[in-house]
C-alpha cells in the first residue's frame, strides 16, 4: 500500500555534538507526552577521549522532567563503576537492575513458536545445546537460531547436529578476526587469554596451580597481561572472576585449543 506517512529520526554528520544534543533534549522536554529513552551499551561512552561525554549527558539529563531513561550495557563491571563510583557523573542517579538469562524453557518455546509459524521445526535438543553453549546469553543464541532458521526447509526439523554445523559455520566466518586479534597481542597476553578460555573464568590469577598448568610464569607477569587485555575490553571482570567479554570468541578459542569436543566431532571438523 502506497502513500502512508511515516515518521523517523536519524543522525547524519554531527559536526557540533553539543548543539545536536541540546536540540534533541529540547525536543524531548517540549514534547506534549512523556518519553522514555533507552540507551544500549551505555558503557561505550567511557571510551570517548575527546570529551567527558558522561558528564555532558548528565548535565542535559538532570534537567529533563518529561523523560525517563534506561541505560543498558553488556559490561556489568564497567556499568557498575559508572553508576556507583563517587567520582562518576552518574553516581547515585539510577536504580540498578541485573537482567538474568531468559529461562530456558520459556526461551525454547518462544523460538519453537517462531519456527512453526513458517512451517519449520526446531528440536528441543538443538535449542538446549545452543542455550548451554552460551550460558543463556541471548545475542549469541539468536545468531545461531537465525542460521538454523534459514538452513531449515519448510516441513523439516533442525536437530542438534544442525546446530553444531551452524555454529561451526559462524566460527569459521570469524576466524580471520580471531587470528588477527591473537597476532595483535603480546605472547604473554595470548597465553593468558588462551588459559582463561580454557577455564572459562578465573578468580585467582596468582594461583600456583593455574600458573603452572598453563606455564604463565609469575603472578605479576600474568596480572600485567590481564591488565592489558582488560584495557582493550577483551577480558572483563564478572562477579570477581576474569572472563572473555565476547562469548563467541571464547567458543572459537576453545575450539582452537581442541577442547570443544562436540564441535570437534561435527561434520565440518571431520
Amino acid at each position: 500500500m502506497y502513500g502512508n506517512p511515516i515518521i523517523g529520526t536519524k543522525l547524519g554528520d554531527v559536526t557540533y555534538p553539543r548543539t545536536t544534543l541540546e536540540e534533541i533534549f529540547q525536543y524531548l522536554e517540549n514534547s506534549t507526552r512523556p518519553n522514555i529513552v533507552a540507551i544500549d551499551e551505555f558503557q561505550v561512552i567511557g571510551k570517548y577521549k575527546d570529551c567527558n561525554m558522561a558528564a555532558t549527558l548528565r548535565t542535559y539529563i538532570q534537567h529533563c522532567h518529561n523523560v525517563g531513561f534506561i541505560f543498558t550495557g553488556s559490561d556489568e563491571g564497567m556499568m557498575w563503576r559508572m553508576f556507583h563510583s563517587e567520582n562518576q557523573p552518574f553516581f547515585g542517579s539510577t536504580t540498578p537492575m541485573t537482567l538474568s538469562p531468559l529461562p530456558k524453557s520459556q526461551y525454547r518455546q518462544f523460538a519453537q513458536d517462531l519456527f512453526s509459524k513458517d512451517g519449520k521445526s526446531l528440536s528441543g535438543d538443538a535449542f538446549d545445546w545452543t542455550y548451554g553453549k552460551f550460558g543463556g546469553f541471548t545475542g549469541y543464541i539468536q545468531k545461531i537460531l537465525n542460521k538454523l532458521y534459514f538452513m531449515c526447509p519448510k516441513g523439516k526439523e533442525v536437530g542438534r547436529q544442525d546446530a553444531i554445523s551452524a555454529l561451526n559455520i559462524h566460527l569459521d566466518g570469524m576466524s580471520t578476526y580471531a587470528q588477527d586479534l591473537l597476532a595483535d597481542i603480546t605472547l604473554k597476553q595470548k597465553m593468558v587469554l588462551l588459559a582463561i578460555a580454557g577455564e572459562k573464568n578465573v578468580s585467582e590469577l596468582g594461583s600456583g596451580d593455574f600458573l603452572s598448568k598453563y606455564g604463565l610464569g609469575t603472578p605479576s607477569s600474568a596480572k600485567a597481561a590481564v591488565k592489558g587485555l582488560s584495557e582493550r575490553r577483551i577480558l572483563i571482570s564478572d562477579k570477581g572472576s576474569w572472563c572473555i567479554s565476547d562469548k563467541m570468541l571464547e567458543v572459537w578459542l576453545r575450539r582452537y585449543l581442541g577442547i570443544e569436543e562436540d564441535l570437534l566431532f561435527s561434520d565440518r571438523q571431520g
